[in-house]
């Protein structure tokens, strides 16, 4: 095994540790890095200037968008082909980022949906290509071309809830529920019932608090602990993420 892997990443990197490691020999035989977007505008800017090495994977190939579910799972087998035509096989550590503010909005959710594919060998790159940027690090414009790999997915829904989970859990309180929306949008009233638009006996976590604005990077084990202890959020024990489209939860 080459040195390379013998220390796991952990699940947040820095834009020097990813540096480090583009540089490495060996890098494209055990990683794949990916910016997570979608949409023509994104892939153009991706096509423009990237991270060196970076593939743009798209978090819409392979979802059936309808109005209640805008941003559902993709279906196994497209999301399998997909991966697989990008040149991605299951020996491979993913590190994602994408170009939203705080770097966690498309590639957090493309981090959860391969983990409910089965493949937990993954990093985020902490603050995204602004934190790369900020450091002065080189883009590229050279676009990669793996040859197909073979991955396989091994489905692990036991990451995700659906409807009549969470009517169940309304009753039983067995997981916290913690809603991502801003909170505008978790105290709004819903004028057809006349109480607030949010599941009963959730909580309001915004996401854009999980960041510190004035480094763009998610902010440390204990200010988070402190936020979650905040809404009387016991992190220790089962909880299930809200949102609005299924994106920043």
């Amino acid at each position: 095994m080459s040195r390379i892997l013998e220390k796991k990443l952990p699940t947040l990197i820095t834009p020097l540790l990813l540096r480090t490691k583009l540089n490495e020999s060996c890098f494209n035989q055990n990683f794949r890095l990916l910016e997570a977007n979608f949409g023509l505008e994104n892939l153009n800017q991706y096509k423009n200037s990237h991270i060196e090495k970076a593939l743009y994977f798209d978090i819409m190939n392979g979802v059936d968008s309808t109005k209640v579910y805008p941003r559902g799972l993709p279906k196994p087998e497209i999301f399998q082909d997909y991966v697989n035509k990008l040149g991605i096989s299951n020996k491979h550590h993913l590190i994602l980022y994408d170009r939203s503010p705080f770097g966690f909005f498309a590639s957090s959710r493309t981090w959860w949906v391969f983990r409910v594919y089965g493949h937990e060998k993954i990093s985020i790159l902490n603050g995204g290509l602004n934190a790369w940027l900020k450091n002065c690090f080189n883009l590229s414009h050279q676009v990669e071309d793996f040859k197909s790999e073979d991955f396989r997915i091994k489905e692990n829904f036991d990451l995700t809830r659906n409807y009549d989970d969470i009517i169940q859990n309304i009753t039983s309180k067995k997981e916290q529920v913690v809603d991502a929306r801003p909170r505008e949008d978790f105290n709004k009233i819903n004028p057809v019932i006349g109480l607030p638009n949010n599941i009963p006996n959730s909580v309001n976590l915004p996401y854009s608090e999980l960041f510190d604005s004035s480094t763009g990077l998610i902010k440390n084990d204990q200010q988070l602990k402190e936020l979650f202890d905040q809404e009387g959020v016991d992190l220790t024990k089962p909880l299930i993420a809200s949102c609005n489209t299924s994106a920043t939860a």
